[in-house]
């Protein structure tokens, strides 16, 4: 099966190039929805409800011979929400999944980052995080990533999933606020902490891969 993914800088979008047994593609949408649908022939579509355009929205409505799965990031109300036709999946729904390609423990002998957090999610710097960062300070040296709205001299920029997996990997301890990649640093083996500093413990085995959720939705 062919499956074209609107590309999102998004956790869920980014690591559904793990699932198995179809080829991925990732494209953007310019208006040319029709044109790639009539050049590829692709199974399935797996759309950003909120990135739809004019004819991303038409294509939605009258396609019938396509499986389109609408990803809804948010809560808020799009020009698709009505369309019965296509699969709507809510990122609120979706169970904590994850890439065993991608996360993986490499057995680094020494790890040179003693901890690191993920800002992906936050507005601001969560207030237990600032308590352990600079001016203050604790035993925890943090290293802060992926957000560049947030300026603090210990956000040290963006990263891939890729990088992330790096960066676990380096790392001693992971910090999280409501078990954000607290399950892909489980598997690259740092000791899991929330923001209280409470070790958190995940067994992966409990846990569905990305490519065997999908399977479930295009059966």
């Amino acid at each position: 099966m062919q499956i074209v993914v609107q590309k999102d800088d998004n956790k869920f979008i980014n690591n559904l190039d793990s699932v198995s047994g179809h080829t991925i593609v990732y494209t953007d949408f310019n208006n040319d929805i029709y044109k790639i649908h009539q050049n590829r022939h692709p199974d399935l579509y797996i759309l950003i409800a909120e990135k739809l355009g004019h004819e991303e929205i038409h294509f939605c409505t009258n396609v019938s011979e396509a499986k389109i799965v609408a990803y809804h990031i948010t809560d808020q109300k799009t020009d698709i929400d009505s369309i019965e036709t296509i699969k709507h999946l809510y990122d609120k729904d979706i169970p904590t999944l994850y890439n065993p390609y991608r996360f993986f423990n490499n057995k680094q002998s020494n790890r040179s980052i003693n901890a690191s957090y993920f800002l992906d999610n936050d507005q601001q710097i969560p207030d237990d995080i600032t308590k352990l960062i600079y001016p203050n300070s604790s035993e925890y040296k943090i290293k802060m990533f992926n957000n560049a709205k947030i300026d603090h001299a210990q956000n040290l920029g963006f990263l891939t999933e890729v990088d992330k997996n790096d960066v676990l990997n380096d790392s001693e301890f992971y910090i999280c606020e409501n078990n954000f990649y607290a399950l892909e640093a489980t598997l690259c083996g740092c000791k899991v902490l929330n923001t209280k500093l409470e070790e958190i413990q995940i067994d992966p085995k409990e846990y569905q891969t990305y490519s065997s959720y999908i399977e479930g939705i295009i059966k």
